[in-house]
């Protein structure tokens, strides 16, 4: 059998999973999400014409997709794994919400496509010669800073808290929303979620095991402060990519990786009648930033849009809105306002600029995906790895300018071009 899949081309393969996976997923939604979650109005609303139509959105983008599939740059990874995250599962709610707009289908077609087809032509963009400026006191530097704040923020809120169970962060977080933070020390943290578990693995790879220790002790106590499933999950994928990544593998192993995740989640709630993999990959992951993105269609198609009135030009234009649109969204959504709904891609370019945003916006996340493609270069495939997936979850979860600034993504690039190339370490 092995035998015979080795002589079928990778495309044919690659389609028919990337078909399987679809298939998976809408079970996925119909049998577990919309089950467990109906109250929160994951809903079962298909119909033939809901359904045909969803699969020509998917089936439509095919070549382009599995055009990214067979590259494996960094800008291909991360754009395939959105891909498998986000592309799939909204094609999967066209289909189980025929209320959606015609409007709203053709503006996610537009952006998938304008993203995917820019990110096979675009090349790598170079800033600065990553030859000259590599300095392993430069990073060690950045990481001290980082850590001392993350250790006098918990010293002040928390008493260096540890915590690692998953099902009480909600409390963490409520109970941090009162912590008075400067906005500088907010900024170093909220730059520590996403940049410490890169470095903790420059510093495996270097051998420098105390710095090591010292990378991993501090995100854990980061974690305690409040409650940021993404600070767990992405150390977790940090020790993956050290322990367990031993090359660049094809781009398309993310699919089978996925499918093998959907089918998990399949089997455990079918078998064992619970949702631990549901729950927080499914759910939290793929399901929760595809219902916003109609959320946030729903509103702005009808109201101002914001036109960074809210993130970068806050201190020069009044936005329209009074209220966090993050807190916004969530009212809408779920009818609380306590409940914050950032969203990322789509929504954050509609809410922003409308069609406009829906052209653009797909643009410029491939240029600054190119920007750290190339400050990447030479770079251990291991950083690759865990840098694939911390830009990823930032890109899913958060308003693109909020991505660049506040999560770190332009520092990142910076850093990435002090970590000096070792000549013994697999290239890029």
């Amino acid at each position: 059998m092995i035998k015979i899949l080795h002589k079928v081309p990778a495309w044919i393969l690659t389609s028919l999973g990337l078909i399987l996976y679809r298939i998976l997923v809408d079970n996925a939604y119909e049998y577990i999400i919309a089950v467990l979650f109906d109250y929160q109005n994951y809903l079962i609303n298909k119909s033939s014409e809901s359904l045909f139509l969803s699969w020509l959105f998917y089936l439509s983008l095919f070549p382009v997709i599995l055009k990214t599939s067979k590259s494996n740059n960094f800008s291909s990874q991360v754009v395939f794994i959105l891909v498998l995250i986000s592309l799939v599962p909204t094609s999967t709610f066209i289909a189980y919400h025929r209320n959606y707009t015609i409007e709203y289908i053709l503006l996610m077609y537009l952006y998938w496509s304008v993203l995917l087809h820019v990110n096979t032509f675009i090349p790598r963009i170079k800033l600065l010669n990553i030859n000259i400026i590599g300095s392993n006191k430069v990073v060690i530097a950045i990481t001290i800073l980082l850590a001392l704040s993350i250790l006098y923020i918990s010293y002040i809120h928390t008493g260096f808290r540890f915590h690692i169970n998953l099902m009480t962060v909600y409390d963490l977080r409520e109970e941090s929303r009162e912590f008075e933070i400067n906005f500088f020390l907010g900024y170093l943290s909220t730059f520590a979620d996403n940049i410490l578990p890169i470095i903790l693995v420059y510093f495996l790879i270097a051998k420098k095991r105390v710095l090591s220790i010292f990378v991993i002790v501090v995100i854990l106590i980061n974690f305690g402060i409040g409650g940021i499933k993404q600070v767990l999950f992405l150390l977790l994928f940090a020790l993956i990519s050290y322990f367990i990544v031993n090359k660049i593998y094809p781009t398309r192993n993310y699919l089978w990786f996925f499918t093998f995740l959907v089918c998990a989640a399949i089997v455990e709630y079918g078998i064992f009648s619970t949702w631990f993999i549901s729950l927080f990959s499914l759910y939290r992951i793929f399901f929760i930033p595809v219902k916003l993105h109609y959320v946030f269609y729903n509103f702005f198609a009808v109201n101002e849009k914001d036109y960074f009135r809210q993130s970068a030009l806050k201190w020069l234009l009044e936005s329209p809105y009074k209220e966090n649109i993050g807190f916004l969204m969530g009212e809408q959504d779920s009818g609380s306002i306590t409940s914050r709904a950032n969203n990322g891609l789509f929504s954050d370019a509609f809410y922003n600029f409308g069609l406009l945003g829906i052209i653009l916006f797909p643009i410029v996340l491939i240029v600054i995906l190119k920007i750290i493609e190339y400050a990447a270069k030479n770079l251990s495939y291991k950083i690759n790895f865990i840098l694939v997936i911390t830009i990823t979850f930032i890109l899913i979860n958060l308003p693109f300018t909020t991505a660049l600034v506040t999560a770190g993504i332009i520092p990142l690039i910076f850093i990435l071009y002090f970590m000096p190339r070792k000549k013994h370490i697999n290239y890029l």
